[in-house]
């Protein structure tokens, strides 16, 4: 029987569950063990339960769990009598996206049993994995699990990440989380600053608006750059944005250049009667940003340009591949646009713009770029140093960390991996890993034919990991290399020479 580890058992686990579901058979009998301690299985920290007001950035036909099955999640909608959320551009409530991702690990889990195999979920952290004379075991505080021929890390990003150390001053709240529960204690009138100017940003303020906060919020960042709003979908077939096209532009090295892959963005633009202009004047704009967000709403409800509609779709279908063959040196082209870039890319529902909208209006909400610090004050509250110093009685972190480390919880783990050169700290983040199978790879560039990473853990090899159809697609991929990989005394474990010099992740 194939032992499988998975660890995590949030929304990338729901997906690997999916896809076990698909390809096991009678014959291939399969034991997987998914390792959580936390509370909500399979909804991550985002989808977990919350206040209708907290609204996922996608309509449901952009979630499905299985990346062969794109109506899915639609249908589980149709299923539930929630024919509002299941057509057109609707976005559902994220507790909901939630509900169904847990549908969906249940199904996957009685299909898996239904033919002989069999699914363990341990409430358990896992804080390394070891392997001796070449069985692989999971390891916990005072614990270990085993042995294992595979395992698939599932391991989530940190929480928002408290940049100014404010982690125990009364009136901070460091997970926002969910926000039914973060923000029960704020009073009505507090002055409340939200560190951050992003999705999960948005997402305070909307809670606040819905609990009918009446006091100032501040939206503050270094350069105050608020979310594009979505538009609607192309339906554009991509021809030049695949793979394969990407692919055909490496040179020698086996890269691609920058300038070669913006001919193919250029080509597909064109292709689907879009204005490249456009994309180039968005990604270069500087106008306020209430300004910005007036005319980006305006713009998603009555202008049909296609352009990041399709950018965003390609992105989904080739843009990790691309990320991962681009030179060094295009990528840190691509990273001093990349605030630009995901702004685009990861866009706000237009409902919650018409929102912000009429919040900036009332002169009850403000974005306050430049913000070079927060103390907390003797007296109670914080002072806010930007651009025009403020004070605020409540500080809720909502921004990601810039170096995307993993989560605390999920350091031990990885550190020992890196020990024992199973896996090697990606310079922009994460581990590296192989771009077609997703197994970490050893310092010496070989890929670990028995532990693979997926979502967050990716982000520096990947740069865009976050989304269900690209989770959905990866865990796809990650079970069928398991299915038709190399018996289990073939394997690669690591290459036992770890540099002196390797830095610990």
């Amino acid at each position: 029987m194939l032992e499988l580890a998975v660890i995590g058992g949030g929304p990338s686990a729901a997906c690997v569950l999916g896809a076990v579901a698909r390809h096991i058979a009678p014959e291939i009998q399969v034991s997987v063990t998914v390792f959580d301690p936390g509370p909500n299985l399979w909804c991550g920290r985002v989808f977990q339960p919350d206040g209708d007001e907290v609204l996922a950035n996608v309509p449901m036909a952009e979630m499905s769990a299985r990346a062969w099955d794109r109506e899915h999640g639609t249908r589980w909608l149709l299923d539930q009598g929630m024919d509002e959320f299941a057509t057109g551009t609707a976005v559902p409530p994220r507790w909901l996206v939630g509900r169904y991702l847990e549908s969906s690990a249940a199904q996957a889990i009685t299909d898996i049993e239904a033919l002989g195999s069999r699914v363990r979920v341990e409430a358990k952290a896992v804080r390394g994995l070891a392997v001796t004379e070449g069985v692989m075991r999971a390891r916990g505080d005072g614990w270990e699990a085993g042995p294992f021929d595979h395992a698939v890390l599932c391991l989530g990003g940190s929480p928002s990440y408290d940049h100014y150390r404010l982690s125990g001053c009364p009136g901070f709240v460091g997970n926002p989380y969910p926000l039914n529960r973060s923000l029960a204690g704020v009073a009505e009138d507090a002055a409340v600053g939200v560190v951050g100017s992003g999705l999960t940003a948005i997402d305070v303020v909307m809670a606040l608006r819905a609990r009918g906060h009446r006091g100032p919020i501040s939206l503050m960042s270094r350069n105050g750059t608020l979310p594009a709003v979505r538009r609607r979908p192309a339906h554009h077939e991509l021809r030049h944005l695949t793979v394969r096209r990407v692919e055909e532009l490496r040179g020698a090295d086996g890269r691609v250049g920058l300038d070669d892959l913006i001919g193919l963005v250029r080509a597909e633009l064109v292709e689907a009667g879009a204005d490249p202009g456009r994309v180039a004047a968005d990604l270069a704009c500087t106008a306020p940003p209430v300004e910005r967000l007036r005319n980006d709403l305006n713009s998603a409800l009555h202008d049909d340009d296609p352009a990041w509609t399709v950018l965003r779709d390609a992105m989904v279908a080739c843009g990790q591949d691309a990320w991962h063959l681009l030179r060094d040196e295009d990528k840190a082209r691509v990273r001093t646009a990349h605030q630009a870039l995901m702004r685009n890319c990861c866009p706000m529902p237009p409902g919650n713009a018409r929102h912000l909208l009429a919040l900036f209006d009332s002169g009850q909400l403000e974005v306050l770029p430049g913000v070079r610090s927060v103390e907390p004050r003797a007296g109670g509250g914080f002072r806010v140093g930007a651009r025009r110093d403020v004070d605020v009685d409540v500080v809720v972190a909502a921004s990601t960390p810039a170096d995307h480390v993993p989560a605390p919880e999920a350091r031990p783990l990885v550190n020992s991996l890196v020990v024992q050169g199973m896996a090697v700290p990606h310079a922009l983040g994460g581990v590296r890993v192989d771009r077609t199978t997703s197994r970490l790879t050893t310092w010496r560039g070989v890929p670990n034919r028995r532990v693979y990473a997926l979502g967050d853990l990716t982000h520096g090899a990947y740069l865009f990991t976050f989304g269900m159809p690209v989770l959905a697609a990866r865990a796809e991929g990650i079970v069928n290399d398991i299915k038709e990989g190399t018996p289990r005394d073939n394997v690669l474990v690591g290459h036992g020479e770890v540099p002196a010099d390797a830095p610990a992740a």
